[in-house]
């Protein structure tokens, strides 16, 4: 059997999650970069080392990240943005992503789709035998968003 993990990148709201959706229902694992990030911002380990770099204002009241105010920190400053990504996602979303491999090692799916949209930035283009790359028209996006 010919198994491929292929990697899913395109722009936002192209439709990355619609296709990754078909690759599952067709036998594929999927591996969700975006839900890995968000359960990642609710470890309390995690949520330590960017109250760390980033302050308190980045949590909400609950002492938990607030990605609208994380986001405006990181996004005004690349050296910011390297920091969190460098130093507290990319470090735990390549784990995630091992996981997910070694899982589909060990499973009868012909195929991994990581749905990582960061998947160049991070390093991590090379472990996939293919990369998908889905675009779409500004105008359809926007309706999407």
């Amino acid at each position: 059997m010919n198994r491929v993990i292929v990697g899913l990148v395109g722009q936002i709201c192209a439709g990355k999650s619609a296709v990754a959706e078909a690759f599952r229902r067709r036998g594929a694992e999927v591996y969700d970069a975006d839900e890995c990030v968000h359960r990642l911002y609710r470890q309390p380990e995690v949520i330590a080392a960017v109250k760390q770099k980033f302050g308190q204002e980045v949590l909400d009241a609950e002492g938990q990240v607030d990605r609208r105010a994380l986001g405006k920190v990181v996004f005004s400053d690349p050296a910011r943005l390297k920091t969190l990504t460098g130093e507290i996602i990319y470090p735990r979303t390549g784990r995630a992503i091992e996981e997910a491999i070694k899982k589909f090692r060990g499973s009868n799916a012909p195929m991994l789709v990581l749905d990582a949209p960061t998947l160049f930035e991070s390093g991590r283009s090379s472990i996939c035998d293919h990369i998908v790359f889905l675009s779409a028209p500004l105008e359809r996006r926007k309706e999407w968003a």
